[in-house]
């Protein structure tokens, strides 16, 4: 269970496309708030 959790947050930090442009949006509109928004994501 404490290796299957890391493993699905993988690939959702990895995702392609829809995600990263999403992202990327928020950084652009908040700047400044890109790393915040990035990690929010990320966790």
């Amino acid at each position: 269970m404490v290796i299957r959790a890391p493993a699905e947050k993988r690939p959702r930090m990895r995702a392609p496309g829809p995600v990263r442009k999403e992202v990327q949006m928020h950084a652009s509109h908040h700047g400044r708030s890109s790393s915040l928004a990035r990690n929010a994501h990320v966790s």
